[in-house]
């Protein structure tokens, strides 16, 4: 019975050491977003490979709206965020992150979503990783989500382009992050309920 015991223990010590844990060192901060740069770099035709069901832990786009005058688009951006079931954390005049707990298919999710307003094109770069363990779950696309209610929410997106794992290596090479978001300073925030 005791090794049936550990057998299991150690199982589940595996599962939970080869599972991806979402980190807030996995983001950028705000001020690494090459917004331009990753706008330059060309277009490819590089289809992600997706199965129904996969280990695809991380996804990313990168949109463009029309910049509008007066507006908060934070407060748009974590509006649209509540109504996918995430949680603000953080927010300020170029980023919101926040996180969605357990579900069916994966521990926690955290999403970031950088922006910048650059003359009448307003750039907004999103990004969510999973926790999950080895054992995987549906392909779901919770940034292509965000997107879709971002894009509802401003009536028109200019562009809509999914950044592939290629492109980020281009921006980001392995070990380029230095500790990403969790160096940067966070002001406490009121979060927003969904409108």
């Amino acid at each position: 019975m005791k090794e049936i015991i550990f057998t299991i223990g150690a199982l589940l010590g595996f599962i939970g050491c080869a599972s991806n844990s979402a980190r807030l060192s996995h983001f950028p901060s705000s001020p690494q977003v090459d917004y331009r740069k990753m706008d330059s770099i060309q277009k490819t035709n590089e289809a992600p490979h997706r199965f129904f069901y996969n280990c695809n832990f991380e996804n990313d786009y990168l949109i463009k709206i029309h910049t509008q005058a007066g507006n908060e688009l934070e407060k748009r951006l974590s509006n649209a965020l509540a109504k996918n079931g995430y949680y603000v954390k953080h927010a300020n005049d170029s980023l919101v992150v926040a996180e969605r707990g357990l579900t069916l298919w994966e521990w926690k999710t955290i999403a970031a979503i950088y922006f910048m307003p650059v003359k009448d094109t307003t750039y907004i770069y999103i990004r969510t990783e999973i926790s999950q363990d080895i054992t995987c779950g549906p392909n779901i696309n919770r940034a292509k989500q965000i997107v879709k209610k971002i894009c509802e929410q401003e009536k028109t997106c200019l562009e809509i382009r999914e950044i592939s794992r290629k492109t980020k290596a281009q921006l980001w090479p392995v070990g380029g992050l230095n500790g990403g978001l969790e160096n940067e300073n966070f002001a406490p925030i009121k979060a927003y309920p969904p409108e």
